[in-house]
């Protein structure tokens, strides 16, 4: 009866995604599909890539093979919640409708069409949860393998997949007695990490690349803007589950695990410091949620009944419906605008000119790979890394004189440099001297003269 409910809630959940997947892809989505055909190697998503890569293999066109496989990462991650939920001792159809929940929270949904390796970490996360379940209950070599073995495919979707060490660690304790040769398979397992990681000396590069999100400047405003933007999105991406969860705290908390905690403290923390380029650090937030949502069901069925209690599971279930799938319908009927103006600025741009871009940079990139570009958020950002007080504008002029050509600035590019504090206007642009594409009066094309 477990296998029927599973492909029951399995394929719907990806017919439903595949065929209400996004129209459009954002910045990093194609970032990952431009990494995954150049074959680049990324240690932050070390096995995303080479998963998106296979994908490409079945001759779908790239960014539909990415987002089905993103949405079977979620159809996956559906079934290992709802079999966490009941190795928790939660009622069977109390499991399957939170599991239900948490696939259809706008945010989780989101991440699902966005080709964002958020789907496949969760379901990482959760096996290597069930994993260290299984070798707390009786602790053998072959069990802790098949835990570190989950634990690294985690991590090589999403290296922020360490913020989850302490709640692995949490479910992996166990009563009984270790062999000291499990700590030399830890040992060696950390060895194999630590050699794969330094083997081709890049990981220095990618160290400081992240540090990049760090805040800097005046710490106190950016960490609350960091905390509003991630509860506004919590709010608009799973406000029913998380309600839901937080109403089950106490549950939580009495419980002797108290893993949603666990769970979500250290991510909470992560996207504290690094919530400006991280979206994803919020799903762990609302997995946690779920989790402690389970525990609380399975604490008001004693109280209220499991029919009461799946009754309102299933109102909850309805609500958040009622909620995704009007917006997930509007993302799927809407233009694919970012594409089509990318297409116009390609169109309009004078042959020879090296044009400074923003968020259409990848759109650019992939649809319209004849263009010439210099991609203003990698350009900051590395500026940034070596000198968090680097003002952008000056960066720009740098690479303008540096280039010796005709540059142009699109329209998405200043409003990038605005974002970054920087007055485009500083750089001698107006409107008055920029060329308005016809079709789109949003678009504009700025020239750039060397200073």
């Amino acid at each position: 009866m477990r296998r029927v409910l599973a492909v029951a809630l399995f394929l719907p959940c990806f017919a439903a995604l595949a065929w209400l997947r996004p129209s459009s892809v954002s910045y990093d989505g194609l970032a990952f599909v431009l990494g995954a055909r150049s074959g680049a190697l990324d240690y932050g998503h070390a096995l995303f890539l080479p998963l998106l890569r296979s994908v490409s293999w079945t001759g779908l066109p790239p960014v539909l093979g990415a987002q089905l496989c993103a949405s079977a990462g979620l159809a996956v991650a559906l079934l290992l919640l709802a079999r966490h939920l009941l190795a928790a001792g939660a009622r069977p159809a109390h499991a399957w409708l939170v599991a239900a929940l948490f696939a259809v929270s706008t945010l989780i949904w989101q991440e699902a069409g966005a080709i964002e390796p958020t789907t496949w970490t969760l379901a990482a996360l959760l096996a290597a949860g069930a994993a260290s379940a299984r070798y707390a209950g009786r602790p053998r070599v072959t069990r802790l393998a098949l835990f570190l073995g989950a634990l690294a495919v985690a991590l090589g979707f999403h290296l922020v997949s360490l913020c989850a060490l302490p709640w692995l660690a949490l479910r992996a304790r166990g009563t009984a007695p270790r062999p000291r040769a499990h700590a030399l398979v830890l040992l060696g397992a950390l060895g194999l990490v630590l050699g794969a990681a330094f083997r081709d000396g890049r990981l220095p590069e990618f160290l400081r690349y992240w540090s990049g999100f760090l805040p800097t400047g005046e710490l106190g405003p950016e960490l609350s803007a960091h905390v509003a933007r991630g509860a506004r999105l919590l709010a608009e991406g799973a406000p029913v589950l998380v309600l839901l969860g937080l109403a089950s705290f106490p549950f939580e908390w009495r419980s002797r695990l108290r893993e949603g905690l666990v769970l979500a403290l250290p991510y909470g923390l992560a996207f504290l410091v690094l919530g400006k380029p991280l979206v994803g650090l919020l799903a762990p937030l609302i997995l946690a949620a779920a989790l402690g949502l389970g525990r609380g069901a399975t604490a008001a069925t004693r109280r209220w009944g499991e029919r009461r209690v799946s009754l309102g599971l299933a109102g909850a279930l309805a609500l958040q419906l009622a909620l995704t799938l009007p917006q997930a319908i509007e993302w799927h009927r809407a233009p694919d605008l970012p594409r089509q103006r990318a297409e116009l600025l390609a169109r309009y741009l004078t042959a020879g000119t090296l044009l400074f871009s923003g968020a259409l940079t990848n759109h650019l990139r992939f649809y319209c790979p004849e263009v010439e570009l210099v991609s203003l958020p990698e350009l900051l950002h590395a500026a940034r890394v070596r000198s968090p007080a680097a003002d952008p504008i000056e960066v720009v002029r740098e690479e303008v004189r540096r280039a010796a050509r005709r540059c142009a600035l699109s329209s998405d590019g200043a409003s990038y440099l605005q974002q970054w504090s920087g007055n485009p206007e500083r750089l001698g642009i107006s409107i008055a001297g920029a060329f308005l594409v016809p079709e789109d009066p949003k678009l504009a094309l700025f020239p750039l003269t060397a200073p």
